[in-house]
């Protein structure tokens, strides 16, 4: 999992395509839909914020503008879903 704490605007097209894969399956990780990578170093800062899932959808908002900019054609709206709550194992 690599989530760059360096502007997206520094990464090239593919560093900027893995980006944006990596940080949706955060987002996944944070809101507790997947189990693995539940431990990844990288998303450490994210689970010491006061709200995680809010955080990486802060950063994953700055990885579609830029996408944008560039005139990708990123589905911006997977990471405004609200996040929804799953049963307890």
């Amino acid at each position: 999992m690599r989530l760059w704490s360096i502007h997206p605007q520094y990464l090239d097209a593919a560093g900027l395509v893995a980006l944006w894969r990596e940080g949706l399956l955060a987002q996944a990780v944070l809101r507790g839909e997947t189990r693995g990578y539940r431990h990844h170093p990288q998303l450490q800062r994210f689970k010491d914020a006061p709200e995680p899932a809010a955080r990486i959808a802060q950063y994953l908002a700055v990885v579609h503008a830029e996408s944008v900019r560039r005139g990708y054609s990123f589905a911006g709206d997977k990471s405004a879903r609200p996040a929804t709550p799953r049963p307890s194992r």
